[in-house]
This record gives C-alpha cells, sequence and structure tokens, in this order.
C-alpha cells in the first residue's frame, strides 16, 4: 500500500508516518500543505492531516478550503478512491443542544465567528460530495478533541 501524506513535519504526521512504516506501508509526504498534482500518482491512500492544523494555516496566512478543489482535482485524475482527513470537533459547535456525546450522526453546524471550525465543515463537505459521486470511494474523517484537565 502507497500512502501519500500531509503534514508528515507535525508531531502527529511523525507518529502516523512511524506507525505506517512499522506495517510495511510506503508513505510518501506531500510537498506542501497541498499536495501538487502530479503527488497523487501511484497512491492508494490520502492522509490529509495538514487541513487540521490551524497553527500552520495561520503562520502561512492561508486557510483549510484555499486549494481544495485542486485537492479533489487530483484525487480523481490519479483514482485515488481512499481519504483520511483529520478535522475537528469544533465543526459541531459548542452548541448546548449537542448530544454527549457527539456521535457520527452530530450535525455540522460550527459557530459562524469561528473561521477554522466553518473552513473544516466545508472542507468535510466537499470530501462527503467528492465520496458520494462514486460509491467505491471512501473516507475517514478524524474529529480529536480538546481535552482539559
Amino acid at each position: 500500500m502507497k500512502v501519500l501524506l500531509t503534514g508528515a513535519q507535525t508531531g502527529l504526521g511523525r507518529r502516523v508516518v512511524a506507525s505506517l512504516a512499522g506495517d510495511g506501508v510506503t508513505v510518501r509526504s506531500a510537498s506542501g500543505a497541498l499536495p501538487a498534482l502530479e503527488e497523487f500518482r501511484d497512491i492508494d491512500v490520502v492522509v490529509h492531516l495538514s487541513a487540521g492544523d490551524h497553527d500552520a494555516l495561520a503562520a502561512r496566512g492561508t486557510n483549510a478550503i484555499d486549494g481544495f478543489p485542486g485537492f479533489l482535482d487530483g484525487l480523481n485524475k490519479f483514482g485515488v478512491a481512499r481519504v483520511v482527513l483529520l478535522s475537528s470537533a469544533m465543526v459541531c459547535g459548542a452548541w448546548p443542544n449537542n448530544p454527549v456525546p457527539l456521535t457520527e450522526d452530530s450535525l455540522l453546524r460550527p459557530d459562524a465567528s469561528f473561521a477554522f471550525a466553518h473552513q473544516l465543515a466545508q472542507v468535510e463537505g466537499l470530501l462527503d460530495g467528492w465520496r458520494c459521486e462514486d460509491p467505491a470511494r471512501q473516507v475517514a474523517v478524524l474529529r480529536p478533541v480538546l481535552a482539559l484537565s
């Protein structure tokens, strides 16, 4: 299996690389926050961790949605049918009527004043639309939460 990974330089990315490599998976790191079109060639799965790295996005003066249509074009052009996306539980918003715990059935209702959560909800929507176009496509969305102690 060949995996293309965005965000490989992050702490999470380094752990993902080590785990996958330990399982005999070939991991290729994307050249940027979003892969260049040709980087999708001969890839089985794309693990997109960069979308969930709001600090790096802010440092670059960009956002999670910038360039994402081109990301989908790369998947389509090279027939990549499996994607893992790092998002955030913040896409569900901090609403008093949210279920506890949040589930996969929870609505995406980010607080409109929190741009990052709104952008990730848009990315998730675009990726879900892409997935629905072909029953062979698979998407896993990871929504880590902040833990306070």
